[in-house]
């Protein structure tokens, strides 16, 4: 230390007392205070001895999955307070003003963060802890352990498809890394995401836009990373169960069963959600409900009501489904279905097979429709902007005729229909709008447009990406910033990203400050509309770190410094 550092740490009083402001270690030894007048001197000796403590540091272990978070705590104490850094497995040192990589960061409180962990990663960790005392080091051992695929849904299922209509098969699955998934559909290709008539999305949900000619067989889910690999399987025929009621009306679709033990009977909306049951009471503030039976009730049947249900029975001897398609009509003209005969599911302890009479789906006594004629098409790839409104025609539509559009997430909607909130809006001419697009709105939008009398169906998948990209500082402040008192300093933040990134200010005491339109001003801070933030006048008081983040719904950045008032 300097001379003159040290004279600005040290006072004399006018009643002859010695100020000493944060003391060091070498200021101990021994201080003589001298008096003198016209009859003599005298003098005193005090002596001062500066009592430090080495840092303590525990020891442990970590075990982490491959693809988890770790977060290693660096806690030691001493006096003074020591200064913590970490020595990684490759012998590089990491500290708090530093970043070895995207993954790998230390915090201010000696935390040492890992963000989606590797084999690589594994090893010991030292945690080193010094001051003026002494140094004194702990090591943690990380471990990165494997996890096998395990897949969620039920090993084997069996579906009946409705021609023209999307179906959507799920697949998800646990592990560590994170499983890969795959479809393999009955030809043996292995389906790639957005592949010709065919989609799988990132959750591994594979979707057939129409049910057509070809489809029949066995489709097969594979999750597979370094631990190992699993796999579930369903099957289906295609078949017309297909229910046309008007709005207002009540319609009826049994589901009945047979099996040892007697299966368990449950229904799914078209956005795949449980639909409650009615347990006899004869009250139920639901319109859509399923009776005790097997039988699904919907009551005052609504456009919104359209779609795919599926009726599922599960007993220890596996899992079958059947899938019917509603769809509700505005119009006034009548027409209504024969008598359908579904085969249904039969369990017993033996396996599965089918039943030894079949169950019928009823809708009106009378009328008849005919097999539709169904296209199929893929849009061009439609990119956007994330915050933008999104609109998406629908090619085949006319005014004769009922639209509706698929979500990704499964959730029909009509003409004239709006959703989430009113984000979502199908026009009269068949145009879909969301507004407000979002990273989660990406996937593929499916058209399905039927002619009035039904005779010909047109589906139209729309593929969507919504372009965004998480904040990254381009112009931050530098790990250490040194001023001296009295003289202004500016702390510059500059992000860019997409959507726009919020930014703020974490100062040494926690304060959080938010970037505005408008200057503002806290104290002796300034924080511009451009990001910076300037000390004005700064006092050894504002020594600390100072954290610059910048946040949307991508991700977050953010640059540290830490001042030096001297």
């Amino acid at each position: 230390m300097s001379i003159h550092s040290r004279a600005q740490r040290f006072e004399v009083l006018p009643n002859g007392t010695l100020v000493i402001q944060i003391v060091q270690v070498q200021d101990r030894g021994t201080y003589i205070c001298s008096a003198s007048s016209l009859l003599g001197r005298d003098r005193l000796l005090t002596t001062l001895e500066i009592w430090t403590r080495p840092p303590h540091m525990p020891y442990k272990e970590v075990t982490i999955h491959q693809g988890g978070q770790v977060h290693l705590e660096c806690q030691a104490d001493g006096v003074p307070a020591p200064l913590l850094s970490w020595v990684l497995p490759n012998r590089s040192t990491l500290t708090s003003s530093g970043t070895f990589s995207n993954r790998i960061h230390m915090d201010t409180n000696g935390t040492l963060h890992i963000s989606v962990t590797l084999p690589t990663d594994q090893g010991v960790y030292r945690c080193v802890a010094s001051n003026s005392a002494g140094a004194a080091s702990a090591s943690v051992r990380l471990h990165v352990s494997l996890l096998p695929p395990v897949i969620q849904q039920p090993r084997e299922e069996h579906l009946l498809f409705s021609v023209g209509w999307p179906v959507y098969a799920h697949c998800s699955a646990r592990g560590a890394p994170t499983p890969i998934l795959r479809w393999q559909i009955p030809d043996g290709t292995l389906v790639r995401p957005s592949q010709r008539q065919h989609t799988v999305f990132d959750n591994g949900t594979l979707l057939i836009p129409a049910v057509g000619e070809g489809d029949e067989g066995e489709y097969i889910c594979y999750a597979e990373n370094q631990a190992g690999q699993d796999s579930m399987k369903f099957t289906n025929d295609r078949g017309h169960n297909f229910i046309k009621v008007q709005q207002g009306e009540t319609a009826t679709i049994p589901c009945r069963t047979t099996g040892d033990p007697a299966p368990t009977v449950t229904w799914f909306s078209p956005s795949f959600i449980i639909i409650p049951q009615n347990l006899g009471s004869g009250l139920s503030s639901q319109r859509v409900v399923a009776i005790s039976d097997g039988t699904l009730e919907v009551s005052s049947a609504q456009k919104i009501d359209s779609g795919n249900y599926t009726c599922r029975a599960s007993n220890s001897a596996g899992i079958r489904s059947m899938v019917v398609t509603l769809e509700v009509e505005t119009s006034n003209a009548t027409q209504s279905l024969p008598t359908r005969t579904v085969s249904l599911l039969q369990h017993s302890q033996r396996g599965l097979g089918m039943p030894d009479r079949s169950h019928s789906i009823n809708s009106s006594p009378s009328g008849s429709v005919s097999k539709p004629t169904v296209s199929t098409s893929t849009s061009p790839l439609v990119s956007t902007i994330n915050g933008e409104t999104l609109r998406l025609h629908c090619p085949a539509s006319t005014t004769r005729g009922s639209v509706s559009w698929t979500m990704p997430s499964g959730k029909i909607l009509s003409r004239g229909d709006s959703g989430d909130l009113g984000r979502y809006v199908v026009q009269e001419d068949g145009t879909l709008i969301i507004k407000q697009v979002s990273v989660f709105d990406r996937g593929s939008y499916i058209c399905r447009f039927s002619s009035h009398d039904s005779s010909s169906v047109s589906v139209t998948t729309v593929p969507v990406i919504v372009i965004a990209y998480p904040p990254r500082i381009t112009i931050g402040p530098s790990p250490v910033t040194y001023t001296r008192g009295g003289v202004a300093v500016e702390l510059p933040c500059m992000a860019i990203a997409t959507p726009r990134a919020t930014v703020s200010w974490e100062t040494p005491d926690l304060t959080q400050l938010s970037v505005m339109g408008q200057p503002r001003i806290y104290g002796n801070l300034y924080l511009s509309p451009q990001g910076s933030l300037v000390i004005q006048n700064p006092t050894h008081r504002d020594t600390g770190f100072y954290r610059c983040i910048a946040k949307n719904v991508i991700g977050v950045d953010s640059k540290a410094t830490y001042l030096h008032v001297m």
